[in-house]
């Protein structure tokens, strides 16, 4: 495992080269030996003189170089963390190439300044721990003691890098440091490969996040963090809805997918009423928080969009979003019995009843009586009475996209040449629409409604559950 963590820009050298190379402010004790000099592009000599550290000729270098600077930019000084997961480590020169080729793909050169150092400080609790092993259930890394104990580990063996800014050009130009975070992933996961490192997914690709050292000393501990940070709370949320449902395919799919998590969305809106900004929170007396906050690489409205391809149709996606001006309505199919469907065409029932892969499945129709109605509690009320009405699971739950008239044109089309898919097709001469101001007296409603040919002794497996939004 390979991560890294980019610091804050400062405005000296000195305070952070003391705290990497004689531990200065440190949070435990760094004792001789835990720190090695690897080098990087300075002039000035490893500071180890002995048993003593002298910083003095390296700050000097790295002032010089900030001199060269001819703009306004005060913070010209960078702080760089790379970590391996305990029970890893690199010697020397497999720590100075993994630098080296980290800061070329950060945009230095050598016209620039920097130095590295190892830290073996955290690495005395597993030093003599046998075989480390990552148990991905736990997030956690365990080994066995001298005595045979299987005890957790912690601590890794990590590289310090501070640079300056600054390039030895006409006008002492600076590094861009735009996106630094982003830049090094492909660096982490080529050495990881190089290495023989524990493979991790780049941050755009998981529910993680990189809590900066203030947010980590505030909550105490990366664990307690993950346990009472909210959006921390939300990204577990939203990684159970992908392992569990899979990855939305519309934005209705994602609301609907993350009410069931308790998870409520909010979105901003452009003066034309586009969407451009989404903020989440945990409950109904939750605080919202923003995308970016919660996941800035994959849960910003953009990011959605764009990078996770969750498909935005306004027509069908505005009402769940609350961004609906007008009365909703939307329709809920149930797969039935070849025996059910005889049944239903026998009474002349009032429903459509369309075929899904030869099956036969009929629709309920909901209409809003209130504009102001909550469409998302109205629609999670109505799925779970209709999946106790009709013996229907969780897992066969599925959200379908808009079905328009074209659509509906195209499947007529193909009823015409499909004499097989014409069994399992219906067509009432009339239809009923289910009013859901009051959600229970709309159920009692179906059930005393189908009850002559869903199933006269009231039970049976009635299939699947599809809910298929038309606004």
């Amino acid at each position: 495992m390979a991560t890294h963590n980019p610091k804050e820009a400062r405005s000296s050298a000195e305070k952070t080269l003391h705290y990497i190379y004689r531990g200065d402010g440190h949070e435990h004790s760094v004792q001789p030996g835990d720190v090695v000099h690897i080098g990087g592009n300075l002039f000035t000599p490893s500071p180890f003189q002995g048993d003593d550290v002298n910083l003095d000729q390296m700050v000097a270098e790295f002032n010089a170089q900030a001199a060269l600077h001819k703009g306004k930019g005060s913070k010209l000084f960078k702080h760089y963390v790379l970590s391996l997961a305990p029970g890893e480590i690199l010697n020397e020169s497999q720590w100075i190439e993994f630098a080296t080729n980290y800061m070329k793909n950060l945009g230095f050169n050598n016209t620039t300044k920097w130095t590295a150092a190892i830290h073996r400080d955290t690495m005395r609790n597993w030093q003599h721990v046998g075989h480390v092993h990552y148990d991905e259930e736990l997030g956690k890394y365990f080994g066995h003691d001298p005595d045979g104990n299987i005890v957790e580990v912690t601590g890794s063996e990590h590289l310090h890098i501070m640079a300056c800014l600054v390039k030895n050009e006409f006008g002492g130009p600076l590094v861009s440091t735009s996106n630094d975070y982003a830049k090094g992933w492909d660096t982490m996961r080529h050495f990881e490969h190089k290495f023989g490192l524990r493979q991790l997914e780049n941050p755009d690709e998981n529910f993680g996040f990189n809590y900066t050292k203030a947010q980590l000393k505030a909550y105490g501990s990366r664990e307690k963090a993950a346990r009472n940070d909210e959006a921390a709370i939300i990204r577990a949320r939203f990684k159970n809805l992908y392992e569990q449902d899979g990855k939305p395919r519309t934005i209705t799919d994602l609301v609907v997918g993350l009410a069931k998590r308790d998870v409520h969305i909010s979105v901003s809106v452009d003066k034309d009423n586009k969407p451009i900004g989404i903020a989440y929170k945990v409950g109904e007396s939750g605080t919202y928080i923003s995308g970016c906050r919660v996941k800035s690489t994959r849960f910003t409205w953009g990011k959605l969009i764009s990078k996770e391809k969750i498909d935005y149709n306004p027509a069908r996606d505005n009402p769940i979003l609350g961004l609906s001006n007008g009365p909703a309505s939307f329709t809920m199919s149930v797969k039935i019995t070849k025996t059910q469907f005889k049944r239903l065409k026998t009474k002349h029932a009032p429903y459509r009843v369309r075929s899904i892969d030869n099956e036969a499945w009929v629709d309920f129709t909901f209409c809003r009586s209130r504009q102001e109605r909550d469409l998302l509690k109205l629609m999670m009320n109505i799925l779970a009475i209709l999946k106790a009405l009709f013996g229907v699971d969780e897992t066969s739950l599925e959200l379908k996209r808009l079905h328009d008239e074209a659509l509906m044109r195209n499947y007529m089309e193909r009823l015409d040449a499909d004499q097989e898919a014409q069994q399992c097709y219906y067509e009432p001469t009339h239809l009923v629409d289910y009013d859901t101001f009051e959600t229970s007296q709309a159920m009692i409603k179906i059930e005393r409604d189908t009850a002559t040919w869903r199933d006269p002794k009231g039970g049976g497996d009635f299939g699947d559950l599809i809910m298929t939004p038309i606004f």
